[in-house]
């Protein structure tokens, strides 16, 4: 019996995101905005410039790497969701496919968040439906009460 990957859902994930840049032709940032749109969805963050095609995450430097084409609020949420997501978890895996999803809903809207649960769902992609609370509302409710 052949094992599975523990990253088995990324092809699927990227399969959806290509589709998305396609289909709908957001707007393509550039630096100085895909730096203020990164330190917006998390601060902590580090936004690092690269040269080539790909985008990369670390999540134990809280840093990703962006080139020019890969520029597009998405593909910053996609990347940000990798910084928030414990070593040991599958890169691609449900949880990943959770958080990415609420930085969407937060970050870039309702109609994207809508729109990429029905793309996940009809690709197969696995992640856990639970409420959206926004990050705002989280960051306010964890401030001590006096």
């Amino acid at each position: 019996m052949r094992r599975e990957s523990r990253d088995n859902q990324r092809k699927r994930v990227y399969r959806v995101e290509w589709t998305y840049l396609a289909e709908y032709q957001p707007e393509l940032l550039s630096e100085e905005k895909a730096r203020e749109f990164s330190n917006l969805v998390d601060p902590e963050v580090k936004f690092v410039r690269t040269h080539g095609s790909a985008a990369k995450a670390f999540y134990s430097t809280k840093r990703i790497r962006m080139s020019k084409p890969s520029m597009y609020k998405i593909l910053i949420c996609h990347e940000i969701a990798h910084t928030h997501i414990p070593l040991g978890y599958a890169s691609h895996g449900p949880e990943f496919v959770n958080e990415y999803l609420k930085l969407i809903a937060e970050f870039i809207g309702e109609k994207e968040y809508k729109l990429f649960r029905v793309f996940f769902k009809i690709a197969n992609v696995k992640w856990f439906p639970l409420p959206i609370i926004p990050y705002k509302e989280k960051a306010a409710a964890s401030v001590p009460q006096e």
